[in-house]
């Protein structure tokens, strides 16, 4: 009984120990992304959503887009 207690301690200080670890990798991605944002990353993503700038696709790509879209729907029905 006791090791089992013993190894289900261990096995919840490793737990909590990845979850400290997941949150100080998780902030520091935050961090950079809203670092990324602030410079030019930033501009760009409000010129386009603000219609400044235009993001245009392809005649290949839409095609792509086209038949991938038309595939799905096929597969989903049957």
């Amino acid at each position: 009984m006791n090791t089992y207690q013993n190894s289900i301690n261990k096995e919840l200080t490793n737990i909590n120990n990845d979850k400290i670890i997941f949150e100080h990798e998780l902030k520091t991605h935050r961090d950079n992304i809203a670092h990324m944002l602030k410079t030019d990353m930033g501009k760009d993503i409000d010129d386009v959503l603000s219609g400044k700038k235009i993001v245009k696709l392809s005649f290949f790509e839409k095609i792509k887009y086209k038949t991938k879209h038309y595939l799905n729907i096929l597969f989903n029905t049957f």
